[in-house]
């Protein structure tokens, strides 16, 4: 009896050496425990709020001019309308009653990180005064939340004569609400109450939309244990890999509704891949004959983000995107203004 405690003590002493000799070794190469160092910082004035829930898209930035610091050290001011969308001009009476162009997208089309008139959306509208420009853009958003905003605005009696829909290949994670955009995207919660729309395949490949709290649970020792934390987020990628299969299918089955809802409205579509990898979205529009223009740059290039402070597009990879916007837009949709 006496041996068998012994070689169960040792054993055990060795599993906990083992666990230890792990943990020390994931905190040397930088692998932390979920704490609140996760969280972003950022500080908003006033009130120190972003964002407010919102029904259909889970949420919405709110109306009124914001001071935002990142880091403590780095600042931008950004403005938006009584809708929440982010304005493009100082005088936006001027184009009232003029044909639409509404820019969909994420933080890239928003301008997370630059002033109001430093984003793609102000230079379109600068440049093309005989249109009303708005830009659609919010952070966090997907392409599910871009067609459950036309399809509100459509239902409102509303439409643009020009639709631009900006892509970029991580709203596929966000359309189905990965583990790891869950983590991702939960540090974003103390700026307001946020929910998120998401889609799921039925067993008869329809889409099934669903909407969930911004919240992420981690398991009781991955708060104090880099290693547990480790084998959390490894166990979340498998389930996310086997979601990662379907999400090119679920995109363009979500890209076709925008589609669809362009031509039953006499709308002009155009899609824009504005970072990184153009393949997906370059073969979705050729196979189905959609107006497509490639802008993205190298972000990697010195001076074409904030870092160390963000890693979003600087106010120079947006004059880089919109030179070849304009380049597209002037030879196919639109007559630049009179000099």
């Amino acid at each position: 009896m006496k041996s068998i405690v012994k070689v169960v003590v040792v054993n055990l002493l060795v599993l906990l050496g083992l666990l230890f000799s792990a943990e020390i070794g994931l905190r040397v190469i930088g692998k932390t425990t979920y704490t609140d160092k996760l969280k972003a910082d950022i500080v908003v004035k006033p009130n120190g709020k972003y964002f407010e829930k919102d029904t259909l898209l889970g949420y919405k930035q709110i109306a009124g001019k914001f001071d935002v610091t990142l880091k403590k050290e780095f600042h931008f001011t950004t403005t938006h309308n009584k809708e929440g969308n982010r304005v493009t001009s100082y005088h936006p009476e001027k184009y009232e009653g003029k044909p639409e162009i509404w820019m969909l997208g994420c933080s890239f089309t928003h301008g997370w990180s630059i002033n109001d008139d430093e984003t793609l959306a102000w230079q379109l509208q600068s440049n093309f005064e005989d249109y009303k420009v708005e830009n659609w853009g919010v952070e966090g958003y997907g392409t599910l939340q871009f067609l459950l905003k036309l399809e509100r605005a459509l239902k409102q009696g509303r439409k643009p004569e020009i639709l631009i829909v900006n892509h970029i290949n991580f709203h596929f994670e966000r359309n189905t609400f990965t583990f790891s955009r869950r983590l991702g995207v939960s540090t974003w919660n103390r700026l307001g109450e946020l929910n998120q729309p998401y889609v799921e395949l039925t067993d008869k490949g329809d889409l099934l939309i669903k909407h969930s709290e911004v919240e992420y649970e981690p398991w009781f020792f991955s708060k104090f244990s880099a290693l547990s934390f480790y084998v959390q987020k490894k166990y979340e990628w498998y389930l996310d890999k086997q979601m990662r299969l379907k999400h090119p299918q679920i995109t363009r089955m979500i890209l076709d509704r925008i589609v669809t809802l362009c031509k039953e409205n006499n709308i002009k579509l155009l899609m824009v891949n504005i970072h990184q990898n153009k393949n997906f979205l370059e073969s979705y529009c050729f196979k189905n004959n959609i107006s497509f223009v490639d802008i993205s740059v190298n972000l990697n290039q010195e001076g074409y983000t904030n870092e160390p402070y963000d890693g979003h597009p600087s106010a120079k990879a947006n004059k880089v995107y919109w030179n070849k916007l304009e380049t597209y837009l002037g030879n196919r949709f639109l007559k630049k203004n009179k000099k």
